[in-house]
């Protein structure tokens, strides 16, 4: 079991820069990031609320520039994810699917996790082609990619593979929840297609397509495409935190090892 000064749960944004920060302070320190480097960021069509960039920067790109300044810091990433994590003789034991660790003082900057749909109220009878990420759908070209969900996720996911795919984006409400101008750079793109107040109540895979049956008003409505992206919020990705941890969250909390 190899013991750490310190370690950093996620390699987002968030936990890029506390470890570059950290190292230029002289701490020795491990960042464990299950995927790539960048987290959720990678995901995104153009980034233009960080600073430094007054045009906008594609989150492959921003990921690849972070990935870099890491790089020059020489912080050491694990690429295993953390199963567990749990506190015990004042050490936090970190479990991955490869070895365990102990560290004198955890940060925890694991982002969030998509929030699933009711598989059993959908009748959905193949989960092979219902995504939760958009990154396995990024080289996929010339299909009809539906995304449920009506916040910036889903719109600038739409933005994202409409380069080489026709999109349909399925929300609840009459107004959708993103943000204006990620709506007007929808509608301007031909590949998009906005489909409002639908609710979606049972998704069948059919002929190698997926069948999306539901209601628009009070019509019936039938979609079908070569794939489904649902984008419905996400939540805090805290799975891994274990009873001894919880218990103790508020003291470590103060005395500044959590």
């Amino acid at each position: 079991m190899d013991n750490l000064d310190i370690a950093i749960i996620g390699g987002g944004p968030s936990g890029i820069a506390a470890a570059i920060q950290l190292k230029r302070c002289g701490y020795s320190l491990v960042l464990f990031e299950k995927y790539e480097i960048g987290g959720l960021i990678r995901s995104a069509h153009l980034v233009e609320n960080y600073p430094g960039f007054p045009t906008g920067i594609t989150g492959i790109v921003l990921a690849e520039k972070l990935e870099s300044h890491l790089k020059k810091w020489q912080v050491e990433v694990y690429k295993q994810e953390v199963e567990k994590v749990d506190y015990q003789d004042d050490l936090f034991k970190i479990s991955t699917g490869y070895a365990q660790y102990l560290t004198r003082i955890l940060l925890v900057a694991s982002g969030t996790i998509p929030k699933k749909l009711n598989i059993s109220k959908l009748c959905l009878n193949n989960e092979d082609k219902v995504f939760y990420e958009i990154e396995p759908l990024l080289r996929i070209k010339n299909k009809h990619i539906c995304i449920i969900g009506g916040g910036d996720a889903a719109f600038d996911y739409a933005l994202n593979l409409a380069e080489h795919n026709n999109i349909s984006i399925l929300y609840p409400s009459t107004n959708p929840r993103c943000l204006p101008l990620l709506y007007q750079r929808v509608c301007r793109n031909k590949s998009i297609k906005c489909i409002n107040e639908v609710t979606i109540d049972n998704i069948r895979t059919e002929n190698n397509n997926l069948t999306l049956k539901g209601l628009k008003k009070d019509h019936f409505i039938e979609i079908v495409g070569s794939c489904l992206l649902v984008a419905i919020g996400r939540e805090k990705n805290l799975k891994f935190i274990g009873n001894s941890l919880l218990v103790n969250k508020t003291k470590l909390e103060n005395s500044k090892k959590l």
